[in-house]
């Protein structure tokens, strides 16, 4: 009998221990499936709210119905909202016989804007048919820092509307009838402005960057780019991302997604397949993988000589593939650690190896890639064909490939940033309210 017990008892254990051991195949099986689905899931809502999203743009494009618009919804016009409408590649096809030819440099618009906030200073621009979003940062809380201007005429510019969003923006982007504005608060870093009406924009929605932990502050955001229904926010240093990733598909109802730290500042961000990230630190120049939004990937940084003293402050990708990488800072040139880079990535995608590289006294802020020619915006210097360095500010025009000086366009001071829409370009200028509009539209074309 109890030889008999014995074996009972035995073989109860082994179907218990057969039970346990199913139990974990089922589960190991069926958790990895589970967040499989729910990632699944998120990437289908996000997919459909911005194939809704896009849908909705044509719709309002299609009631504006002005030449420009429907020009663009041929040439996938959803993808494109938010980025540079360029089209001085088309005025400047035979620049060589027209750098003799001047070009029209308007009025900083210092004038225009009141005199009751001299202590504001402009942050960013982007000009949008014949209108330039402004954005402005002050020591004062009660000044405007959001500005719409009507530049049709340059000349003879005036202010449309200005309103007090809070304690300043740093950056703006535009895309539909939306201004996404980054925002100098840690209360909020993200801001969307409905610009439907111009003459009273309002912001109709915010978002706040979540928490590390309870107790760690947020960020100041510092530079904001828009691409088909995804805001990508980049912010100052701190304990969470640098780097944000955020679904506008609605407007009204920001959701942030994902991000990477990048455990530096981000200065500018631009995506073209992969996203290029220009701040400080070693990595100036960052390349992460953005096919799953929720869970963006770092594939390479590149760390260029000089890091401990220039900071990464523009990147912009041509039609050609190519890849533009600019640096400013230090307070004094070093011959050897050059400003501006270009890369292939077409067939170098990890941007292992610069194809050139170009020493800009003064360093370079802000860039602008056209077919064959590239603008770059030069903080403290007039870049000039023949080698030499003036005091002052300026846009140079540079031959795409083998980055030469052309062209040198003198500006009152700095420019801070640089970005083109038709056949101008606008340039923030630091120091002031105002901004630069760089015309090349009586170039031939």
């Amino acid at each position: 009998m109890t030889l008999r017990a014995i074996l009972r008892n035995n073989a109860k254990g082994g179907m218990m221990l057969m039970e346990v051991l199913l139990a974990i195949a089922i589960i190991s099986i069926v958790i990895p499936a589970a967040v499989s689905v729910i990632l699944s899931s998120n990437m289908v809502e996000l997919t459909a709210r911005r194939e809704l999203a896009t849908l909705g743009d044509i719709r309002a494009l299609l009631s504006d119905g002005t030449e420009s618009h429907i020009a663009l919804l041929n040439n996938d016009y959803p993808h494109q909202l938010g980025k540079n409408n360029c089209r001085i590649g088309d005025a400047v096809g035979t620049l060589n016989t027209q750098l003799s030819q001047p070009i029209t440099v308007a009025d900083t618009l210092e004038s225009i804007v009141p005199n009751s906030f001299t202590s504001a200073q402009v942050t960013d621009v982007v000009g949008r048919n014949g209108f330039v979003y402004e954005t402005l940062d002050s020591p004062i809380q009660s000044d405007p820092d959001f500005i719409i201007v009507n530049v049709k005429n340059p000349q003879a510019s005036f202010i449309v509307s200005l309103i007090n969003t809070g304690p300043g923006l740093s950056s703006v982007v535009v895309a539909g009838h939306y201004a996404y504005v980054a925002n100098e608060s840690s209360a909020s870093q993200l801001q969307v402005i409905d610009i439907a009406n111009r003459i009273s924009p309002v912001v109709v929605a915010k978002l706040k960057l979540p928490y590390v932990i309870s107790t760690t502050t947020r960020p100041h955001a510092v530079s904001i780019y828009y691409d088909n229904g995804l805001i990508y926010l980049g912010t100052e240093k701190w304990a969470g991302n640098e780097l944000n990733i955020i679904d506008v598909s609605n407007p009204l109802l920001p959701k942030y997604i994902g991000g990477l730290d990048t455990d530096t500042v981000v200065n500018a961000i631009t995506v073209h397949g992969y996203a290029y990230i220009a701040g400080a630190d070693v990595y100036q120049l960052r390349i992460v993988d953005v096919s799953n939004p929720y869970s963006p990937q770092l594939l390479s940084g590149i760390s260029p000589a000089g890091f401990g003293v220039l900071e990464g402050k523009a990147v912009a990708v041509s039609s050609s593939s190519k890849l533009y990488f600019a640096r400013a800072g230090g307070g004094f040139d070093n011959s050897s650690q050059y400003e501006l880079f270009s890369f292939d990535i077409h067939n170098d995608p990890l941007a292992a190896h610069a194809l050139h590289s170009e020493n800009i006294v003064g360093g370079v802020y802000g860039l602008v890639s056209i077919p064959k020619y590239m603008f770059i915006a030069v903080g403290n210097g007039v870049v000039e064909a023949n080698g030499g360095r003036t005091a002052g500010g300026s846009i140079g025009m540079l031959d795409a490939d083998s980055l030469s000086i052309y062209r040198s366009i003198t500006l009152p001071t700095g420019p801070t940033s640089l970005m083109c829409d038709q056949y101008r370009l606008y340039a923030p200028l630091s120091g002031s309210k105002g901004f630069a509009i760089i015309d090349f539209s009586n170039d031939s074309h």
